[in-house]
């Protein structure tokens, strides 16, 4: 596990605990695309276009190990997009 900071008018700013299971980062980060998940070396692990109701993260809440505040804040807004708020 490692620690990440959330920072983003979606979810509310928190610190939070996550899995570690990609090594990847993102390289060159899309058109639209704001990041909102940061790892404590800058590495963006969270991005989103709430215009194109787009959200990704690069750790994986089914397999636990993460931050319970984080996951409801998350599924929160998945839950919304899918609505059309």
């Amino acid at each position: 596990t490692h620690t990440v900071r959330v920072r983003s008018e979606l979810i509310k700013s928190q610190d939070a605990v996550v899995n570690s299971y990609h090594r990847k980062v993102v390289d060159k980060l899309g058109i639209q695309l704001i990041p909102f998940i940061f790892s404590s070396d800058g590495e963006i692990e969270g991005i989103y276009n709430i215009r194109k109701k787009i959200m990704a993260v690069q750790f994986h809440f089914e397999l636990g190990n993460c931050t319970k505040q984080l996951e409801h804040d998350y599924m929160q807004v998945v839950s919304d997009f899918t609505r059309g708020e």
